[in-house]
């Protein structure tokens, strides 16, 4: 696990409430349990897992060690997220067959229109 320093950056991730708020945040103070932090999140983080505290409440977040950490460890699941619903809708306009039998191969899926047996 990542030891914590003051004035060391992290980078928060919100969850929840807080899904829209991804930002650098700092190190203000270390106890034993949590870690103080202001910067994109202002509140106390675990020392050991890095979530953000919610009170009584669900947690708010929680922190990676950098914007590359975040990305490397959880980009992939966000952005096939992000993929599916960006493709419930019909197909964009100018796409052909090949291009898109192409785009499935790269993400190792197969979408080949099999011939039928006559």
């Amino acid at each position: 696990m990542l030891k914590l320093e003051e004035n060391q950056k992290l980078w928060f991730v919100g969850a929840g409430n807080f899904s829209r708020t991804r930002g650098e945040i700092t190190v203000t103070s270390i106890g034993r349990k949590w870690a103080s932090v202001t910067g994109a999140f202002i509140g106390r983080i675990a020392v050991d897992t890095l979530m953000a505290d919610g009170g009584a409440y669900s947690c708010p977040g929680r922190c990676y060690a950098s914007e590359a950490a975040w990305i490397e460890q959880d980009g992939p699941d966000i952005a096939w997220r992000d993929l599916r619903v960006k493709m419930t809708g019909p197909c964009p306009t100018g796409l052909t067959y090949d291009r898109v039998v192409e785009a499935a191969k790269l993400l190792g899926l197969d979408v080949a229109i099999q011939p039928s047996s006559k």
